[in-house]
């Protein structure tokens, strides 16, 4: 067990980053939201302006701290935003199957759905948006 540990210990490390990175992130974007609703924005837009402040927050620190890959900021910026986008499409998903199809509670499947796309998401940032060795600081 101790030798599966060792051998995984820097994608570990990595979820484990990239989770509390996420979690900042989300309650960013939460706060943002409740703010701009509070400041009479639309629901639709609050949510659209916050959710891109969460992905940017996201891919600032993960670039920083989770993936240490400063480098190609524009295409792994874009490549990012796209994943969570896709992440966005899968927690629909899931939301819409869940609760439509299958009628479980809401909030149930919500808890389920975030820990589902974070995983798929944390999958196609590794594999796509920092994939490659380069590292810069």
């Amino acid at each position: 067990m101790k030798g599966l540990l060792v051998k995984y210990q820097k994608i570990i490390k990595q979820l484990i980053s990239y989770g509390i990175i996420g979690g900042i992130s989300s309650g960013l974007d939460f706060l943002i939201c409740a703010l701009l609703m509070h400041l009479g924005l639309n629901q639709y837009i609050a949510n659209f302006i916050s959710v891109n402040m969460g992905i940017a927050c996201s891919f600032i620190f993960n670039s920083l701290i989770t993936f240490k890959m400063t480098d190609k900021k524009l295409i792994r910026g874009i490549k990012f935003f796209l994943v969570g986008y896709c992440g966005l499409a899968l927690s629909m998903l899931i939301m819409f199957v869940g609760t439509d199809m299958m009628k479980i509670n809401e909030i149930i499947v919500k808890l389920i759905s975030i820990f589902i796309v974070a995983l798929f998401q944390f999958v196609l940032n590794k594999l796509i948006t920092f994939r490659g060795e380069k590292k810069n600081g």
